[in-house]
């Protein structure tokens, strides 16, 4: 937000806080023109959320909406938004509150408008879907989920709608890579067969390029001695993450050079001794979108890069194996069992990936994953005393 508001950077766009759009001040914000960003059309009028008004709204079948059908989500918002007691549940003390009649709905999609303001280039207009369907993936929707469909819905495909990372509002089939934002689009994501879940997104390729390669700016990062905490890595995974699935996509449309060019973009701006490619961390979630550079590598034709990433990851996981194994019994605990079993397997995937790309693979350590799981290890960790 500081960069539009105080650098003057972009103060066309409007950046949303999803947490903070659960109170009804700053919903009333989006609705009001800001620097030379236009006010966020909605549907709702401010007495629909104002306050305790409608922070929650859980589904409800009511049975007058057949539920194997979808729903247009904008006729869905006006139903929830009704203060009509006809379009209203019961409570068991007497009250009439407002419900959620279905979980599966649709955006509908106007061919001609998403071709005209670029949301949708032309070579892809054959991949336009007529209309988003999804279901919602929980049963109650909060105030700042209820907020969001209703920009989407009033939007009508006239502003570009971004997000940071996959939401968990049914539409991730429809979130397309831009680099590090998902932009909503109305084409269903390609299925992948990628074992690695950050390389399974749809990537925009030219787009992403362009933005990863001309216009992101670094920081620090590549300067020796700069020291990142845990949260920080994890903002700094997500930025080598979009570089590596830019480089898996441009080295699968045989664009290897180009491909080339983005992976050591993030490997020379993210210094090695700052942020390494090995790090023990829970759920080993650092080596595993680690393997994804490596695994980018070898695709792009670098085995010498991909064979340095990923001895570096193999040195991290057969050390955790070894401590692991001389740990006694009873500290055990099910969650470091879990990252015991992750490092095996994954040990397992750089072997496959040699084998791929290098030619036979190494022989496993001797007794790997043999784990101390005795009776004496606890069934959960569950952080009780």
């Amino acid at each position: 937000m500081v960069r539009p508001e105080v650098e003057g950077i972009r103060p066309d766009i409007r950046v949303i806080n999803l947490s903070l759009l659960g109170v009804d001040w700053y919903i009333e914000q989006q609705r009001k023109a800001v620097n030379e960003s236009p006010a966020i059309p909605m549907s709702w009028t401010p007495d629909k959320y104002r306050g305790e008004n409608r922070n929650y709204i859980r589904f409800y079948d009511a049975g007058i909406f057949p539920q194997d059908k979808f729903y247009n989500l904008k006729e869905v918002m006006n139903f929830m938004g009704s203060d009509d007691d006809r379009f209203r549940a019961g409570t068991q003390n007497g009250d009439r509150v407002n419900f959620l009649p279905t979980d599966k709905l649709f955006i509908p999609v106007d061919k001609e408008t998403v071709l005209k303001n670029g949301t949708v280039a032309p070579e892809d207009s054959a991949k336009i879907e007529t209309q988003l369907g999804f279901v919602l993936s929980k049963k109650i929707l909060y105030k700042n989920d209820l907020a969001v469909y209703d920009i989407i819905a009033t939007n009508d495909w006239k502003r570009p709608i971004y997000f940071t990372s996959p939401t968990d509002l049914g539409l991730g089939e429809y979130l397309r890579v831009d680099g590090l934002t998902y932009r909503l689009v109305p084409i269903r994501k390609p299925a992948s067969q990628e074992y690695l879940p950050g390389l399974t997104d749809h990537v925009n390729v030219p787009v992403a390029y362009d933005n990863l390669m001309n216009k992101f700016v670094f920081g620090n990062a590549d300067k020796p001695g700069v020291y990142f905490d845990e949260p920080n890595r994890r903002m700094l995974q997500g930025i080598r993450n979009a570089y590596t699935k830019v480089g898996v996509a441009l080295a699968k449309e045989s664009e290897k050079e180009k491909a080339l060019k983005v992976l050591n973009r993030a490997d020379s701006m993210l210094a090695n001794p700052n942020f390494p490619y090995a790090m023990t961390s829970p759920g080993n979630v650092h080596n595993m979108y680690s393997m994804e550079v490596a695994y980018a590598y070898y695709l792009a034709g670098d085995l010498k890069k991909g064979n340095a990433v990923s001895a570096e990851i193999e040195k991290d996981l057969k050390q955790q194996i070894a401590y692991y194994r001389d740990l006694p019994a009873n500290r055990m605990t099910n969650d470091l069992q879990d990252d015991a079993n992750r490092a095996q397997q994954f040990l397992g995937y750089l072997d496959e990936l040699k084998r791929q790309f290098n030619g036979p693979a190494q022989q496993p350590l001797e007794g790997q994953g043999q784990f101390n799981t005795g009776a004496g290890a606890p069934a959960a960790d569950t952080g009780k005393k």
